[in-house]
């Protein structure tokens, strides 16, 4: 979808503000006291609008699938608020809590371990999805990997739900099937015009089926914009250097191409850096980095600035150009 129509998408039917998820950190045996927390997601917010694709990104542990854990009611969230349709879902349990996940549904990222070994797929789902109706009688254990999965896409939508929360529903899938299972996803959209927030590490596969991309890094929204504007002008280094990585097939290009190669380990979420979280890693990062927490917003500069260039980043330097770091 082109930046205009995405634009265009349908009304909001999620509106997250400001999320936030804190686990305890205890010590003790007998008498357990908590000696600190971890931020697994700290103030996220965005929209999702009907039919449309939001694409969340990052590296393992910065809390993608945490927010896919509290968007279905899964986690209940330390702060914020998660609205649909304008209802207040957030604090929601019980028969209410049901009610709601009539329409928000979820597909797991393992299909070996998110479907009852016990039932067959007939008492899984009603209707099956890219599946022989013979396999109906059949239980989980005789489908391969690629099979399991459409089961549990099939499931999500039993209850046609306007809104599916995928987290990492192809990564543990070979190549060849991860095609298949997304193109499924793609027609399935366009059949019963389904929004999808679809979470995964792959950069390859969030760019060939989402609308609009954030990127998360340790807790928090690094940059968001369409899928033109992360993919060709990404303006925040940690999605630089993430785009950087990605395996390109022309060989022209790939040597054309700087690798963007960071130094240390991504901080402790129980126990961030200052500032922007990012800029210990940064090498942009200067004494504004330590002081002040960046903002996702249009960076300063770019308020004239039309097409995809303009959007939004949370880094107080992200109008200057790429600079790579010296090896």
């Amino acid at each position: 979808m082109s930046a205009e129509a995405a634009a265009g998408a349908g009304e909001p039917v999620l509106d997250v503000r400001e999320l936030a998820k804190l686990y305890p950190l205890t010590r003790g045996i007998v008498v357990r006291r908590q000696i600190g927390s971890v931020r697994a997601v700290d103030t996220v917010s965005f929209t999702l609008r009907k039919g449309e694709t939001l694409g969340i990104v990052g590296e393992s542990g910065c809390g993608k699938s945490t927010v896919a854990k509290m968007l279905v009611g899964l986690e209940k969230p330390t702060g914020g608020r998660i609205l649909y349709r304008g209802d207040d879902i957030t604090r929601l349990s019980g028969r209410a809590l049901k009610a709601v996940r009539r329409n928000i549904q979820m597909v797991f990222q393992d299909p070996y371990t998110s479907l009852n070994p016990r039932m067959t797929v007939g008492d899984i789902i009603g209707d099956v999805v890219g599946l022989n109706p013979e396999y109906v009688n059949r239980y989980p254990h005789q489908f391969s990997g690629g099979q399991r999965q459409r089961i549990g896409i099939a499931r999500g939508l039993a209850l046609r739900p306007e809104i599916i929360v995928a987290d990492e529903p192809v990564s543990a899938l070979d190549v060849s099937v991860q095609a298949q299972v997304v193109n499924l996803l793609e027609r399935l959209q366009d059949e019963f015009d389904l929004s999808y927030v679809f979470i995964a590490h792959d950069l390859s596969v969030v760019r060939h089926i989402s609308d609009r991309v954030a990127v998360m890094y340790l807790g928090r929204f690094a940059e968001t914009g369409t899928e033109d504007e992360i993919y060709g002008h990404p303006t925040h280094p940690y999605t630089q250097a993430l785009l950087s990585a990605v395996p390109v097939p022309d060989p022209g290009a790939r040597t054309r191409r700087e690798r963007i190669l960071l130094t240390g380990d991504v901080p402790s979420p129980a126990d961030p850096p200052s500032g922007c979280r990012f800029r210990t890693r940064c090498w942009k990062a200067r004494e504004r980095c330590a002081l002040e927490v960046p903002a996702l917003a249009v960076p300063e500069g770019f308020e004239q600035v039309t097409g995809p260039a303009r959007h939004a980043s949370a880094c107080h330097f992200a109008e200057e150009r790429q600079v790579v770091p010296e090896d």
